[in-house]
């Protein structure tokens, strides 16, 4: 999947499930959060208004307000 910025962030998802949500700009990565969905994740994360979603092979998560 393809990295997405919103909201000051980078969102990162690997194809073994793991997304990671790092600080935009600065002189080095800062790792915000890590989440593993213990799924495949092969398309790339998408964020509507405050929310990302993310589709993993057997499910849709939707992250936000």
């Amino acid at each position: 999947a393809s990295p997405i910025a919103a909201d000051g962030r980078i969102f990162l998802a690997s194809l073994e499930g793991v997304v990671t949500v790092v600080k935009a700009g600065g002189n080095k990565p800062e790792i915000l959060h890590q989440v593993d969905l213990g799924q495949r994740i092969a398309g790339t994360p998408a964020v509507l208004e405050r929310n990302l979603y993310i589709r993993t092979a057997d499910s849709l998560y939707a992250f936000g307000d």
